[in-house]
């Protein structure tokens, strides 16, 4: 139990600082269009290097980019960034 403690309070902590990092940017981020015609901000983009950098601190197998989708039927490190996203927004 206190190990999923211990990974709940990091991933919270990561949350949070992926929300500080989009903050940054409230009120001046524009939208530019990615590969996909999806947009995406530069809060988007803060939010998303801070995530990959603490996933990268505990694993340093993450891959490079986060996107939201699943893999062959396998939740992808962006089905994790989407829920961190998520959490984010809601918490604001």
């Amino acid at each position: 139990m206190d190990d999923l403690k211990t990974e709940l309070a990091r991933a919270e902590a990561l949350a949070r600082a992926a929300g500080a990092a989009a903050m940054r940017h409230y009120g001046t981020a524009s939208a530019t269009e990615k590969a996909d015609a999806s947009p995406v901000t530069e809060a988007d983009r803060a939010s998303n290097r801070v995530i990959l950098a603490g996933l990268r601190a505990r694993s340093p197998t993450t891959p490079g980019a986060l996107s939201p989708g699943r893999a062959g039927g396998r939740a992808t490190a962006g089905a994790f960034h989407t829920a961190m996203r998520r959490s984010i927004d809601r918490d604001g």
